[in-house]
């Protein structure tokens, strides 16, 4: 008699079906949650070096031309109603004499923030990073301020068509001290990567906004108000820092 000889075949059950689909999506979770760092860390990396390019071009221009491009459809920054600064994108109708094609976000494909003094001589431009899903701001700067507790920087968390005051003491709703862009702060961002990309601020306390100084240069070229008001940097009757045998102390200045 013959043996007969059958392959037994054990299928799946229901439970380790929902097992193995369980554990698929969860490694293609982590796959694109990797992914999507990856491609955030490079555009991040991406904007670091535009910057940096920027920058160069920059130096180059005014090394030329003797002072840096004015932003085209720009507002001006004001304190008190003096001109501190003006501001606007970084796009193609600022001329350049270094370079051909200034580029964009990588992400949103919008133009970069910039930011240049009263007397044209210093500049900020400023990019968000993505800083895994925590926008923080990024700035290159030749900016240095010489304004006690009024002016960290000159670039601002904000968008006008005309101007903007930042610090007013007739004009209380005017006041706009609290949203100056720091280097590698959270609290107030040039653009965020949600439509219409506007510049964000979280309004936080001037103090805190103080307590960042250090990410900005401070004055080592100014020995007395005659002349940081010949260079063009006064922005009103105010208290500002005076480098007197290398030591910083505080000085009133007048108009």
């Amino acid at each position: 008699m013959k043996k007969s000889f059958f392959v037994s075949f054990k299928a799946f059950t229901f439970i380790e079906l929902v097992i193995s689909i369980t554990i698929v999506a969860i490694l293609s979770v982590l796959w694109f949650v990797s992914y999507s760092k990856n491609l955030e860390d490079s555009r991040d990396s991406q904007r670091r070096s535009e910057l940096s390019w920027v920058a160069s071009w920059l130096k180059v221009h005014k090394t030329k031309r003797w002072d840096y491009p004015t932003p085209w459809a720009n507002f001006n920054i004001l304190n008190s109603w003096s001109i501190v600064a003006t501001q606007w994108k970084l796009d193609e109708n600022i001329i350049i004499s270094t370079v051909d094609k200034i580029p964009l976000d990588p992400y949103i494909n919008i133009p970069y923030t910039y930011s240049v003094s009263k007397n044209k001589r210093e500049f900020h431009i400023s990019a968000t990073l993505e800083n895994n899903w925590m926008n923080k701001a990024f700035l290159i700067w030749d900016y240095k301020t010489v304004s006690k507790n009024v002016l960290p920087t000159i670039s601002i968390a904000i968008s006008s068509s005309t101007w903007v005051e930042i610090n007013s003491w007739s004009v209380v709703w005017a006041v706009n001290r609290t949203k100056f862009i720091l280097n590698n702060s959270a609290h107030n961002i040039p653009y965020t990567f949600v439509y219409p990309f506007a510049p964000y601020s979280d309004n936080p306390t001037y103090t805190s906004l103080l307590s960042d100084i250090n990410v900005i240069w401070q004055n080592s070229d100014y020995r007395s108000c005659f002349e940081i008001i010949d260079d063009g940097k006064f922005i009103g009757t105010w208290e500002y820092q005076i480098n007197s045998w290398w030591v910083m102390v505080n000085s009133w200045c007048i108009n």
